[in-house]
């Protein structure tokens, strides 16, 4: 193992740890070791807010600087940008980013873009329809009541509730 491979290894270790149940995920030139998923929902603060965290390494030389763009209900509302400093000769610089959602009727999309020097800026990776809010587990036979409604009937049913398709297992006929 070269000097190079070497030190670009023990930066990785550095980063993701020695964690061999690492849930890191190669996208381009960046390793993410915190990512949203599509449709995920992040659990609200006291504040009605919720950080979602997006964090990894970029490990490629040439690379200036990392970027997200949040989209809320398609359109951008936030950019956050952090430039990428090289130690030495090696190739891995870490990035973090927690930006904060509202609980509301929205949905939030994120966009992680690398920047060279001289290029414009490149699309590694989007999450789309991330969501804040509570979320409640019901278990049992004894701890819900449950009543017949017509979708018609609750206001937002789309918003609250959509229908995915026909592949969802979420749809309007489920509460009848």
């Amino acid at each position: 193992m070269g000097k190079r491979t070497f030190g670009a290894w023990l930066a990785m270790v550095l980063v993701f740890g020695f964690n061999h149940k690492s849930s890191a995920q190669s996208f381009g030139p960046a390793v993410f070791d915190q990512l949203p998923r599509n449709f995920q929902l992040y659990a609200r603060n006291d504040s009605n807010q919720a950080a979602v965290p997006i964090s990894g390494a970029v490990n490629a030389l040439g690379y200036r600087s990392v970027s997200v763009v949040v989209y809320r209900n398609k359109q951008p509302t936030a950019y956050l940008s952090s430039p990428l400093t090289y130690a030495g000769k090696y190739s891995v610089v870490c990035f973090n980013f927690n930006p904060k959602i509202k609980a509301e009727l929205a949905d939030y999309d994120f966009a992680v873009y690398v920047r060279r020097d001289s290029a414009d800026s490149t699309l590694v990776l989007r999450r789309d329809d991330i969501v804040a809010g509570d979320f409640y587990v019901l278990h049992g036979q004894s701890n819900a009541i449950s009543v017949k409604l017509d979708a018609k009937d609750i206001p937002f049913f789309e918003q609250v509730l959509p229908d995915r398709g026909a592949g969802s297992r979420w749809r309007p006929e489920l509460l009848r």
